[in-house]
């Protein structure tokens, strides 16, 4: 079966939304691979980082909590290359422990390039694993969604 059958039916008001999103990012050629029952990556992800970089929240933030999907790689690399703490979801949570800690400083002694650790592949790997209680205050939080109003309602990829 595959993701976005299974996940279709929940809300059918979203179903129609996000396969208009999914569609339109495709017709306008702006998709960066398959969008499809996913948090879709998109040209142009690398300059939100940027822009999400310039907002005093961010910049006041210690520790940072990033969602693992392709879109944020630059948002965790960015963290990475700002000194912040970083912590990311295990994708489809398949491991015993529910995040990683990724500590520059550690990752620096280590050998470990940002570049490496920001992806998703690699961060599960080389971050630290950690529960959900061990978790130090988080500064500030980046959710990957498929649509969000400007009134701040979002809607995921259905999972």
């Amino acid at each position: 079966m595959t993701n976005e059958a299974r996940w279709a039916g929940r809300n059918s008001d979203k179903d129609v939304l996000r396969n208009d999103i999914w569609g339109n990012l495709e017709t306008t050629g702006v998709n960066v691979g398959p969008v499809a029952s996913r948090i879709p990556n998109f040209a142009g992800a690398d300059l939100a980082a940027w822009r999400l970089a310039q907002v005093p929240a961010w910049e006041a933030a210690r520790v940072v909590k990033c969602n693992p999907d392709p879109p944020q790689i630059p948002v965790r690399l960015r963290a990475l290359h700002e000194g912040k703490i970083l912590y990311a979801p295990v994708p489809e949570l398949v491991k015993g422990f529910p995040f990683v800690r990724l500590d520059p400083a550690d990752l620096k002694a280590r050998g470990i390039e940002f570049e490496t650790a920001a992806t998703s592949q690699s961060f599960v790997e080389v971050g630290r694993p950690v529960q959900f209680e061990d978790m130090e205050f988080l500064d500030f939080v980046v959710v990957g969604c498929v649509a969000v109003t400007r009134a701040g309602g979002r809607t995921g990829k259905g999972g």
